[in-house]
């Protein structure tokens, strides 16, 4: 019976922005308020980034697009940041101000970051050019080969009307894609297994920029990672006290959300067999075994590791690969 281990996860609240109370709105210069942006965990208790790495977190470009209470989009802050943000921290968090605004009634902005060249969004820079639905059903530029690091993210807040002071206003941005890594248990001592090319089949080329209830209609498209390079884990067996060396391939693809059904992990490589020299191996496993039950698609912002345990040898040349996997919020 394959066994499913998933982390606990706990909601972690945003943390407030220290500095300065929110300033007192000067009538003559329009209205003016703060964002505080952050990259929260969701680990409870975790003092350090679980899953993300520093290229992950790296936020090179901000910036906002703010809507009227009439869903119009109003004003575009472009370059919010003068240098790259990289949290070291679950609690570290940065202020934006969003000045300018003609009023103090209710609006929602929306938060891009690594987005400055992404096509539909350029294009939908200008006030009055469309609408927050509109917006919110904006594509990405189609992938046509494997994405890389810095990662497109995205956040939403609502303001609320005001009187006197602006509200406290925070955010939290998300990875628009999700992260897949691979771990093949000791190759000397259990699967006898050399990872040399990896492909995942079938991946989407497209998505929602901001989170959406559907999937982009698109394309599909086949990942290569050529040459990918592990990580070596040491994990010791409970059962037995004996220390194994695993291989951790980090990262080794990022993708948009999917149903995971439509998708799969291709592992070329060299199998050891029993007293004879290494074989040319190719294994597909779909990406649906890397879903708990009751999950059928790939989710955004979600780092997802499938586990090789095993692969037994069976008479006849036939292959049975025992996997695993663990899926961790990727913040």
């Amino acid at each position: 019976m394959k066994k499913i281990f998933l982390p606990f996860i706990a909601a972690l609240a945003f943390t407030a922005c220290t500095g300065d109370e929110n300033p007192v709105l000067n009538e003559a210069e329009g209205q003016s308020l703060e964002i505080c942006i952050s990259q929260p965990m969701t680990r409870a208790g975790a003092d350090s980034y679980a899953v993300a790495t520093e290229a992950e977190r790296t936020v090179k470009t901000l910036d906002a697009y703010l809507f009227d209470n009439s869903g119009q989009l109003e004003k575009v802050y472009k370059n919010l940041v003068a240098e790259d943000w990289v949290p070291q921290s679950p609690t570290e968090s940065k202020s934006v101000t969003l000045d300018g605004l003609k009023d103090k009634s209710a609006r929602t902005v929306f938060l891009v970051a690594n987005g400055a060249e992404v096509t539909s969004l350029v294009e939908s820079a200008a006030p009055g050019a469309v609408t927050k639905s509109e917006f919110e059903s904006l594509l990405t530029d189609a992938m046509s080969a494997s994405l890389a690091c810095p990662l497109l993210m995205t956040a939403e807040a609502a303001i609320p009307a005001w009187t006197d002071q602006a509200p406290a206003v925070q955010a939290a941005l998300q990875r628009v894609v999700a992260r897949l890594d691979l771990k093949i248990y000791d190759p000397a001592e259990i699967t006898a297994f050399s990872l040399t090319k990896a492909e995942l089949l079938g991946a989407s080329t497209l998505s929602y920029i901001f989170p959406n209830t559907g999937f982009a209609s698109c394309d599909k498209i086949t990942l290569t990672a050529s040459s990918p390079v592990a990580e070596e884990v040491e994990r010791t067996d409970e059962t037995f006290g004996k220390t194994y060396t695993d291989q951790l391939y980090k990262a080794l693809f990022y993708l948009y959300s999917a149903p995971a059904s439509q998708m799969t992990l291709r592992l070329y490589g060299e199998q050891k067999l029993h007293g004879v020299g290494p074989a040319e191996a190719i294994y597909d496993i779909p990406l649906s075994k890397i879903l708990s039950e009751g999950k059928t698609d790939i989710e955004r912002n979600t780092c997802y590791t499938l586990v090789v345990k095993n692969i037994e040898i069976g008479e006849g040349g036939s292959f049975d690969l025992d996997v695993d996997f663990d899926v961790e919020e990727s913040q």
